[in-house]
C-alpha cells in the first residue's frame, strides 16, 4: 500500500497520518516529484516502472490488485517484471510514457472506500498500532485524484473492472494481449488455482471474518457519508469512466 511513507525513520513517519496520506494522494498525480520523493525514502524499487519493467498493475486500492498481479505473475513461464501496488497514477501515467502494457483497476468508489476503511483499521489492530483511522472524505479525496488524474490517457490502457479481475483473470490477460500486441502466459482460472493464488496472499489481500466484522461497524459511517453527497463526485468519475469505455 505505498507504506515508504509510514515507514520508522523516514522523513514523513512523524507526521499525523492523514497528513502523509494526503501528501502521497497529491504527490501521487505528478510523476517527476511522486518518483524522486518515493525513491529518496528508500522504498522498494522494484515496484516502480522503470527500464526493466514489462506492464504495469495499478488501481485505487481493494480494487483487486492483489488477486491480479499474483494471478499474472502465477502463470508466466518467463521471468516478468510488474510495476504494481503503489496505488497511484504516477505508476499509469509512468508505463503509458514508456509504451508499457498498463492495465488500471477500478471499483466502484462505495465498495472500494468501505473496504478501504475496513483495511485500515485491521492494519492498526494486526499490527498493533495506536488506531489513527483515516477519514472517508480523505479516502474519497484520493479515489477522485487518482481516477480524475488517469481519466485523461484512458485510451492508451486496458480498464480493468474489479468483478472481471476476481472472476476471469484469464481473460483479462487475453484482453491484455489482444490490446497491446504482448505474449503473456494465459491464467486458468479454475477454483485450484484461486485458492493457490489466494493461498500466498497476506491477511490484507481478499475477504475475510475480520474485515467483514470491520465493515460492519463501518456501516452506519458509509451509509450517512454517501447520503451526504460527499461521495457523488466519485460516483460521477466512476460512471463517466465505465460509460466512456464500453466496459
Amino acid at each position: 500500500m505505498g507504506n515508504v511513507y509510514t515507514n520508522k525513520g523516514h522523513a514523513l513517519a512523524g507526521l499525523p497520518k492523514l497528513v502523509r496520506w494526503e501528501a502521497r494522494s497529491w504527490l501521487g498525480q505528478h510523476p517527476g516529484l511522486y518518483y524522486p520523493i518515493y525513491r529518496h525514502l528508500g522504498a522498494d524499487p522494484s515496484l516502480c516502472v522503470g527500464s526493466e519493467t514489462d506492464i504495469v498493475i495499478e488501481g485505487y486500492p481493494r480494487s483487486a490488485n492483489s488477486f491480479l498481479v499474483s494471478a499474472f505473475l502465477s502463470c508466466q513461464h518467463r521471468p516478468v517484471q510488474v510495476a504494481h501496488h503503489l496505488h497511484t497514477p504516477a505508476q499509469v501515467l509512468a508505463g503509458i510514457r514508456r509504451n508499457l502494457p498498463v492495465i488500471v483497476l477500478i471499483r466502484d468508489p462505495v465498495d472500494a472506500i468501505r473496504s478501504r476503511a475496513a483495511l485500515t483499521r485491521q492494519v492498526d489492530s494486526a499490527e498493533g498500532r495506536r488506531p489513527e483511522p483515516v477519514s472517508l472524505a480523505a479516502l474519497a479525496r484520493d479515489y477522485l485524484r487518482f481516477y480524475q488524474t488517469v481519466e485523461p490517457v484512458l485510451d492508451s490502457v486496458l480498464l480493468v473492472k474489479f468483478d472481471q479481475a476476481i472472476s476471469d483473470a484469464g481473460q483479462v490477460i487475453r484482453n491484455l494481449n489482444r490490446r497491446f500486441g504482448s505474449d503473456f502466459e494465459i491464467f486458468e482460472h479454475t477454483d485450484s488455482n484461486v485458492d493457490k493464488v489466494m493461498d500466498n496472499q497476506g491477511y490484507h489481500a481478499g475477504p475475510s471474518a475480520e474485515r467483514n466484522r470491520m465493515k460492519a461497524r463501518l456501516a452506519d459511517e458509509v451509509q450517512q457519508f454517501c447520503e451526504s453527497g460527499r461521495l457523488d463526485r466519485c460516483r460521477t468519475v466512476y460512471d463517466r469512466i465505465l460509460s466512456g469505455s464500453g466496459t
